[in-house]
């Protein structure tokens, strides 16, 4: 056998099954025919084989094996969380069932909860007015801020010489502008307490909205053996260890204590440091995804920084600085100009790192393959082939489109006969050039997507390497300019020869610390195409199919991760600049909305009492993303920070209730959720 014989059966012919692209495919259901083909399978991983095309019948009891061996701790991995979405298909929606359930524990009829509906809309109107009012006069000081700034760039440039009468008009001008815009930092913190009790009560409205479409249906009919499959599912737990991380699902079902255990303690066999590195993705729309690296020490100072923050529980500016309405704000010093600058640069966000689509592209050469295919289309032994597709492609010619049966007869005459384009496209099809032609393409993209991973992955090790104490990176062993490691007793050669033949680092790689990776990556994103013309993306699972061959993939509900500040978890907006506009009436100065960036407006956090604001969009929502995910893995209910949990959180529906005054079921047990943040290690 081994692929040399001519296979008749549901598969077709096939000849020369090892050089075919479905080999693998058709030399297991040969197998499969003959043998037990579990049995080879649990053989094959016994002993670290993978089930290849190189494998002959010897005897009756002699099977000869020579496929492609498997690396160490490189097993192929099933996804968890895929097979769970597969059991829960067809399944009835996951929310709507919680609502069905929040609402039989709640104990209410449908007139309470109809009552507690006009009450919510009431307190949503009456929020809504009371910040009207301080809304119109935040516009009205910015409008004001604006055309201040038009009218000092819009001074005469003498105005500039020292000692005349226009510089203090021009002086007049910004200090009236610094009250302005001072008078509106106040607005702001007080309208910003407004419109937090306003969202609040719209949550609250949300809430008994949903409790009423409930008292308004049935329940529905379901399968209990599938759902009691998927709810089988929901509750096994995966434990990634130390000697094998890879695992991939939701942080629900995963239990990382014995990986994290590990940090920062030395291998009883090699002594080598053993470091967990931890990657936030976020599948994006014009890209196909963001990066960022981050470290276990720096997600549990955010973890840590949000319990501060809710225990200090801070006064809102207004009440902290009693100072009158026209008050001119004192500038910075010198030295406080240094220190913050010196902290900025400490709080700054990591730089992002984004896999594109054009990348993978040019790593598999995928452009110059297509063109082999246009000049195999080209030639003249396919042109025939080459005009049935070009009459196939025509829009008069497709059944799809035709919508009257005169354009169906018409599509019908325009094909012409069905057997002729058949054995046409069938040559095409089984050229054996352009079946090696695919072959090479399918291999070239597979190794591209495993070379990008790889990258990612060795840059994020090296960031979180370099983050380590001097006595944790190893002993630096290697001579820079010769070459010649101490520890190994031989010369290593660089892979580069820029910018010298020994450029490469002075740590040995037997004493570098070992590695293992979280990859916390968002489930919003992980189809196919972008909605931005000129853009386009391939599919997000071959990044965390790679992924989750070498680490451990949590996916992590991406829940306001675009719209928390990571630092005070507050809300963000989009950032506003202001642009020279010039028109008929003269030069203005506008305001614009920066898209790509976020704003934290919150003169409490601590990055704007730094002057840091504003910054990148992605990577915050790639850092929040980090932090969420993190804080529902070391929680022991498993969920996230308070600022990153979806409405369904029963914790959140006690307290609408409490408030309206209604005693839950849940409350007269004794039992409670435990506090957020609590229980973080």
């Amino acid at each position: 056998m081994g692929g040399r014989y001519d296979i008749n059966g549901d598969l077709g012919i096939i000849t020369n099954v090892t050089d075919c692209v479905g080999s693998l495919m058709a030399k297991r259901a040969v197998f499969a025919n003959f043998f037990d083909i579990d049995k080879i399978d649990a053989i094959c991983k016994k002993h670290g084989f993978q089930f290849g095309t190189r494998m002959s019948f010897v005897d009756e009891f002699t099977l000869n094996m020579s496929g492609p061996q498997i690396g160490d701790t490189r097993y192929p991995i099933r996804s968890a969380f895929d097979d769970n979405r597969k059991a829960s298909k067809g399944l009835s929606n996951g929310k709507t069932a919680r609502w069905r359930i929040e609402f039989e524990r709640s104990g209410l009829s449908k007139g309470d909860v109809e009552h507690q509906v006009e009450i919510a809309k009431a307190s949503v109107e009456m929020k809504a007015k009371e910040r009207e009012g301080p809304r119109k006069e935040i516009v009205s000081l910015r409008r004001d801020c604006n055309q201040l700034n038009s009218n000092i760039r819009a001074l005469p440039r003498s105005y500039s010489n020292g000692g005349s009468e226009g510089d203090g008009h021009k002086n007049q001008l910004m200090l009236d502008l610094k009250v302005k815009q001072a008078t509106l930092r106040k607005k702001e913190g007080r309208f910003r307490q407004l419109d937090d009790t306003w969202e609040r009560s719209k949550k609250a409205l949300y809430y008994w909205n949903r409790l009423l479409a409930m008292s308004k249906k049935k329940a529905p009919k379901d399968n209990p053996k599938k759902r009691a499959k998927a709810s089988a599912n929901k509750t096994l737990q995966i434990s990634p260890r130390w000697d094998r991380p890879q695992a991939e699902d939701v942080p629900q079902r995963l239990d990382l204590d014995p990986l994290f255990e590990h940090h920062l303690k030395p291998c009883p066999i090699s002594k080598r440091t053993q470091v967990v590195a931890i990657l936030a993705e976020d599948p994006g729309v014009r890209v196909m995804s963001e990066n960022v690296f981050l470290t276990v020490e720096g997600i549990r100072e955010s973890v840590n920084r949000f319990q501060l923050l809710a225990d200090l529980n801070e006064p809102e500016p207004e009440e902290a600085q009693a100072e009158p309405e026209d008050a001119v704000p004192v500038a910075w010093t010198m030295e406080q100009r240094v220190h913050a600058k010196k902290a900025v640069q400490g709080m700054k966000l990591p730089k992002a790192h984004r896999i594109t689509a054009r990348q993978v592209d040019d790593i598999s050469f995928a452009r110059k393959l297509r063109k082999k295919r246009e000049q195999l289309l080209r030639s003249d032994k396919h042109k025939q082939a080459k005009a049935d597709l070009q009459m196939l492609s025509d829009p008069d010619s497709s059944l799809a489109t035709a919508s009257t049966l005169d354009r169906v007869q018409q599509a019908m005459n325009a094909r012409g006969s069905i057997e002729g384009l058949s054995a046409h496209l069938q040559a095409l099809n089984g050229d054996p050039e352009l079946i090696k032609l695919r072959r090479t393409c399918r291999h070239r993209t597979v190794r591209s997507w495993a070379k990008v991973t790889s990258n990612l992955r060795s840059r994020s090790a090296e960031y979180t390497i370099n983050r380590l104490a001097e006595d944790m990176r190893g002993e630096p062993c290697v001579d820079k300019s010769t070459g010649y490691c101490s520890n190994c007793e031989r010369v290593e050669i660089s892979k580069s020869r820029i910018p010298a033949p020994y450029s490469h680092p002075s740590y040995c790689v037997k004493t570098t610390p070992v590695v293992r990776h979280v990859i916390f990556m968002g489930a919003a994103g992980t189809g196919v195409g972008s909605r931005i013309g000129g853009h386009y993306r391939l599919g997000g699972k071959n990044i965390r199919k790679q992924h989750r061959q070498v680490g451990t993939v949590v996916v992590t509900d991406e829940y306001m991760s675009t719209q928390r500040c990571c630092f005070c978890f507050k809300k963000t907006h989009s950032a506003r600049s202001r642009r020279l506009v010039t028109t008929d009436k003269g030069k203005t100065v506008n305001t614009v909305l920066v898209n790509g960036s976020k704003e934290c407006d919150n003169t409490a956090c601590p990055a704007f009492k730094n002057g840091y604001t504003t910054r990148p969009r992605d990577t915050q929502a790639c850092v929040c993303i980090g932090i969420s995910g993190f804080s529902a893995i070391q929680d022991q209910e498993r969920i996230p920070l308070a600022p990153f949990r979806p409405h369904l959180e029963p914790c959140e529906h006690d307290q609408h209730q409490q408030d309206a005054g209604i005693q839950t079921r849940s409350s007269t047990r004794g039992g409670s959720r435990a506090t957020p943040g609590k229980g973080l290690h």
